[in-house]
């Protein structure tokens, strides 16, 4: 464990020792480590010119863009707190979620207009508006066509430009003491299951989960290294795994605001990505683009998996056509998030990997409980709520996991996924694994439904595949999952979906899936 350093020791390290290096790629615009220092800094000055003492928050409300690491990097320079919020949630999240951070600067794209008119009906006098525009870091042949688009986009009322914040600077500089202890970070988590809450990560916590990643996986990251950042920034995921280390390492991180298969396979084998952190819904996507089968993937070393675990027959075939291993790990906003990587070398497949280095776990009645450097400071302004996560330096994950001889975590179900039949507990992902096997079945999630007389029943909620759409009926399934499970397991109901409501790192939610069928009753 490292006591001693947060994110701007190591930050202002590589900037030192990259200074003329490529640290971003945004649509073949390439920006300097010394060129994206100089703009953090800039920020920064923004930042305390306008009051953002030592501690406050600022709000990020963007895509993957230039501006998202420069106000990333600058707020944590000032000492403050980023919060990085999700544009794909509603504008009444929104605003929740920024009058529960109560920041003094939010940041936002100028092409969210829904969600800036709700965001501005509800700022107080203290509060500093950023707009932001793709087009100020395009090439100019991208930034006409941008610009045009946009124009009608940002009314008067919309706050201050990014260009405007960025010639803030101050004549005299004295930078704030941050401490490891400090916050560093917000995250928003628990819409899956429950109402969002915010994780309080600290530098220590993310610059020791971002080393522990770091020596796991040994020399397959190096400066040298070409990381693909279409994972979101605003999620820890896409912050810790591709972001923080990545500029640790001095590496080159090529930009994408949006997942697109196509584009996605033709940035890998221009650019000569070596990294590709992705989730499950990525790789299912590349394999269905025709254009996979023609591309060279000769610079790609590793993709890492995480968000869910990946289906193993689309693992065998993505390892085969691209020729690279997909490294799945397991990890969780409340451990800054990583956990466990399987190795390079002696993996087991369909496992959460081994241990990060530093971690240790035990599993208390089926849940696994974890303890490490990485582990969150609590939940903001949540006291109630962190006492039932944080128990004697422990961390309850809320995961149903079994740990083999050899140290390595196997999921067995979500806690709250759970479901009592009559006393017994049936595993979700039991009866959603049988109910895959279905030639027809393209996604199966099962929850619990309230039920006078066992207590609680079994729902499937299924998306066919496209070719078999209206030759399968509920009736065939629930045949099958007869055929298949003990009568208890055997889900109650079958329900057919076109699509199942997810986050935007592909996880199903459930919570709106219980939501949609209590609804329709």
């Amino acid at each position: 464990m490292n006591r001693d350093l947060t994110l701007n020791n190591l930050f202002a390290k590589s900037f030192v020792e990259n200074n003329h290096k490529t640290a971003l790629v945004f649509y073949d615009r390439e920006i300097t480590y010394g060129k994206l220092f100089f703009d953090a800094i800039a920020f920064a000055d923004f930042l305390r010119a306008n009051n953002a003492l030592p501690g406050s928050r600022v709000v990020l409300l963007l895509p993957n863009c230039p501006q998202f690491v420069i106000a990333y990097m600058g707020t944590l320079q000032a000492g403050c707190v980023v919060v990085a919020l999700n544009p794909l949630v509603s504008s009444e999240e929104i605003v929740a979620m920024i009058k529960d951070a109560d920041p003094e600067v939010i940041v936002t794209l100028k092409d969210f207009d829904r969600h800036n008119r709700f965001i501005s009906e509800n700022l107080s006098d203290k509060q500093r508006l950023v707009m932001v525009g793709l087009g100020e870091y395009l090439p100019t042949f991208l930034k006409i066509g941008y610009n045009i688009k946009n124009i009608l986009k940002c009314a008067p009322w919309q706050g201050m430009s990014w260009k405007t914040a960025m010639n803030s600077r101050l004549d005299e500089r004295i930078w704030p003491v941050v401490r490891p202890d400090n916050l560093a970070v917000l995250q928003f988590t628990g819409g899956t299951t429950g109402s969002p809450k915010a994780a309080m990560l600290t530098h220590s916590n993310l610059v020791n989960n971002a080393l522990q990643a770091l020596e796991h996986v040994g020399d397959l990251i190096n400066e040298n290294s070409v990381f693909l950042g279409v994972l979101p920034f605003f999620h820890v995921y896409g912050l810790s795994v591709c972001l923080n280390m990545a500029l640790i390492k001095g590496c080159k991180i090529v930009i994408e605001p949006k997942f697109n298969s196509k584009r996605v396979l033709k940035l890998i084998e221009e650019k000569k990505v070596t990294i590709f952190p992705g989730i499950p819904r990525m790789s299912s996507a590349l394999l269905k683009n025709e254009r996979i089968h023609k591309t060279c993937f000769d610079s790609l070393k590793v993709c890492v998996n995480g968000a869910g675990a990946l289906d193993p027959e689309i693992k065998k075939e993505f390892e085969q056509v691209v020729g690279v291993k997909v490294l799945e790990g397991y990890g969780l906003s409340e451990a800054s998030p990583v956990v466990s990587i399987n190795p390079f070398v002696g993996e087991k497949a369909g496992s959460l990997g081994l241990l990060l280095p530093g971690t240790v776990a035990k599993v208390a009645e089926g849940e696994l409980f974890i303890s490490g450097p990485q582990v969150m400071a609590g939940y903001w302004q949540k006291p109630e709520e962190t006492q039932e996560v944080l128990k004697d330096g422990w961390l309850a994950t809320g995961d149903m996991v079994r740990i083999d001889k050899d140290g390595f975590l196997w999921m067995e179900d979500r806690k709250k996924d759970m479901i009592k039949i009559r006393g017994e507990n049936v595993y979700s992902q039991e009866v959603e694994k049988v109910i895959m096997r279905h030639p027809s079945v393209e996604e199966a999630a099962v929850i619990g439904l309230p039920d006078k007389d066992l207590g609680e029943k079994i729902v499937a909620c299924v998306v066919l595949k496209s070719d078999w759409s209206g030759k399968t009926t509920e009736a065939d399934i629930q045949d099958f999952c007869r055929k298949n499970l003990p009568k208890f397991k055997t889900p109650k109901e079958i329900k057919i979906f076109m699509e199942l409501p997810k986050n935007i790192l592909g996880k199903v939610l459930k919570k709106e899936l219980r939501k949609i069928l209590n609804e329709s009753r």
